[in-house]
């Protein structure tokens, strides 16, 4: 009788963990997302980006993955910008932009949504 109930919440628990914190920016974040697409803007006419992003925190750096558009041939395309700065967001250390979005991988078993192609 006792083993539905504990499967029961191991499934449920099991359910949370895959839930990605949505949360307002601290200034250090913000400020690595502006210089993330200020790095990237001279080089994308018109660019525009959303205002939710994923940022995924690795030792004394941040990886910054947003998603925006821009015109390309007289049409907006999706666009992918990847940037990695200081975790204060002063320093950008790379940045980089490609045609595509961001999406979310639902299968993932880790506690942080994952960006991929």
């Amino acid at each position: 009788m006792k083993t539905p109930l504990v499967l029961a919440g191991i499934v449920a628990a099991s359910c949370f963990t895959n839930v990605a914190e949505a949360r307002t920016s601290s200034p250090a974040e913000f400020r690595g997302f502006e210089k993330c697409v200020s790095a990237v803007s001279d080089e994308s006419r018109g660019l525009v980006t959303q205002r939710t992003y994923l940022i995924n925190r690795d030792g004394a750096n941040a990886n910054y993955f947003i998603n925006g558009s821009r015109w390309e041939a007289g049409d907006r395309e999706a666009v992918r910008i990847e940037c990695e700065t200081a975790n204060n967001g002063r320093t950008l250390l790379n940045a980089s932009i490609e045609p595509g979005r961001w999406v979310q991988d639902r299968g993932a078993k880790v506690r942080v949504e994952v960006a991929q192609n």
